[in-house]
């Protein structure tokens, strides 16, 4: 899949590769690691112009290629005036010749640079750390002087940048055997690594931003990809078309199943969601008793099946289950429903239940299911464990092939799984989000966007994005701490608002 706001994510092993190859055909490695010490430099550099209150860059080097990447980005740093102190805690004959090559063009260029030992450094909250330690290519436990860095790097109070991936980490299994590095940036080094997404990868990469070293495009496009990493560059392409003539109906009307009479909200986050990012027309069926106080602009009748399935027939998207409640009742209408559902349909929350509970029930076509892991782990038959791990991300793609449809693997990140394709991953949005009510937010959103025409995982993909974003509008306005899910709704129009004026 090309697409410019989908990015590879690779293993370890495979940006080697891809290397490799780059150098077999004339591509010089030391010319690599000069533009990427350039590039992160230059990334450092406008940093600190907007947070000038650091004093001075700790630069942590190791012995390998990451050490030579730090020494190429501490030389540009101090020539161009910024206080930058180093420490490498390893002997001349340890290091890699790129390594020995990048410190040697540091001490001629800048011979009063001070290196410090472990036990003589002193980090101050002020203080910028670079770390530099290890790269892509370790596996294992730290041990000894890297570990006691990477200890001492995390005890102190100092923001940290790590080149490529925080040291200590397993760029392809993600796993941290005794400690990593806990990055507030990671600056990737052209590809994002698939360690950074799965097990323990996401608690210590921080915020990812990418940084080009000069590796051509032809490499890049002969890379395997374990998943394909949203971008935001591109996303605003994803946005419905807007027509100056259409109607209420053209626009998209969405249909919802959901609510109950101790679960009200739901029916109203979903449906206030749907209106809020684009729908003409929302008309929600709710069980017997059900009805709540809704926002005017949504249609509100009893549910029957024969009425929704007359509503059907000219409606252009349906969501089902938020809310609704798990008694036999229930359960009875939905067998009913989900087996004549003809149109694109979202299914969340207790529709998952009973889609769990029925493995044997066919899933309608053109269907995204949007559960958390949870969720899945029931989807799957399986018990719930809370790691993201290779064998829950393999087992949803087998579902997913198997049942052709589209599953939005919520949390963080989210992966998007849809058939024959690999996983995206989403890894925009707040911790604040983790609140009641999100998830129903996000089926009304999604539901919108199908019903204005949008194609499965495009909507899935936008959906998940615009929710986020709503969702980071909302900490900056209340803080993580105090987010609503109704906050994630007002605050749609800003998202939409923001995602119209990127480039």
């Amino acid at each position: 899949m090309e697409d410019k706001a989908l990015l590879k994510v690779v293993t370890s092993e495979e940006m080697s590769r891809i290397e490799k190859i780059a150098f077999s055909q004339g591509f010089s490695d030391l010319q690599f690691m000069e533009n990427a010490g350039e590039s992160i430099a230059k990334y450092v550099l406008d940093f600190l112009k907007t947070n000038p209150e650091f004093d001075r860059v700790v630069v942590f080097a190791g012995k390998g290629n990451n050490g030579g990447d730090a020494f190429v980005t501490a030389r540009i740093l101090s020539l161009k005036g910024i206080l930058v102190d180093i420490v490498h805690p390893y002997l001349e004959q340890e290091c890699s010749s790129l390594c020995k090559i990048q410190k040697q063009n540091l001490l001629s260029t800048c011979p009063n640079i001070q290196f410090f030992s472990l036990s003589s450094l002193e980090i101050k909250e002020k203080d910028l750390i670079l770390d530099g330690l290890v790269g892509t290519g370790f596996k294992g436990a730290a041990k000894e002087v890297l570990l006691e860095a990477i200890q001492i790097i995390n005890s102190s109070d100092a923001t940290v940048l790590s080149i490529d991936i925080p040291s200590g980490l397993c760029g392809t299994t993600g796993v941290v055997e005794t400690e990593a590095v806990k990055a507030c940036i990671t600056l990737y080094l052209e590809l994002p690594k698939w360690g950074f997404f799965i097990n323990q990868g996401w608690n210590f990469v921080g915020s990812l931003v990418r940084v080009l070293f000069g590796l051509d495009e032809k490499h890049i496009s002969t890379a395997s990809a374990q998943a394909l990493l949203a971008m935001e560059d591109g996303m605003k392409n994803r946005l419905p078309a807007v027509d100056r003539c259409w109607h209420k109906y053209q626009r998209g009307y969405v249909l919802g199943f959901a609510g109950s009479t101790l679960m009200q909200g739901a029916a109203v986050l979903s449906s206030s969601a749907a209106l809020r990012s684009g729908a003409g027309i929302v008309r929600l069926f709710y069980p017997e008793d059900a009805l709540t106080a809704m926002p005017v602009e949504v249609i509100q009748e009893p549910y029957s099946l024969s009425k929704f399935l007359l509503e059907m027939s000219r409606a252009s998207s349906c969501f089902i289950g938020p809310g609704l409640g798990r008694n036999d009742a229930i359960f009875e209408e939905l067998r009913a429903l989900v087996a004549n559902i003809k149109i694109p349909c979202v299914i969340d929350a207790d529709g998952l239940y009973y889609i769990a509970n029925n493995p044997g029930d066919p899933v309608p076509q053109k269907t995204i299911l949007t559960p958390h892991h949870g969720e899945m782990y029931s989807l799957l038959q399986s018990s719930y464990e809370r790691s993201m791990d290779g064998c829950l991300l393999s087992s949803t793609r087998k579902y997913v092939e198997s049942k052709k449809v589209v599953v939005v693997l919520k949390g963080a990140p989210t992966f998007i799984f849809s058939p024959d394709q690999i996983p995206v991953i989403m890894t925009f949005g707040d911790p604040g989000m983790a609140t009641a009510g999100s998830g129903d937010v996000l089926t009304g959103i999604i539901s919108s966007l199908l019903a204005q025409k949008l194609a499965l995982l495009d909507a899935a993909i936008l959906g998940v994005y615009l929710h986020s974003k709503a969702g980071e509008i909302s900490a900056l306005e209340k803080t993580s701490f105090c987010i609503l899910a109704s906050d994630i709704v007002s605050n749609l129009p800003k998202a939409f608002e923001l995602l119209l004026q990127c480039d």
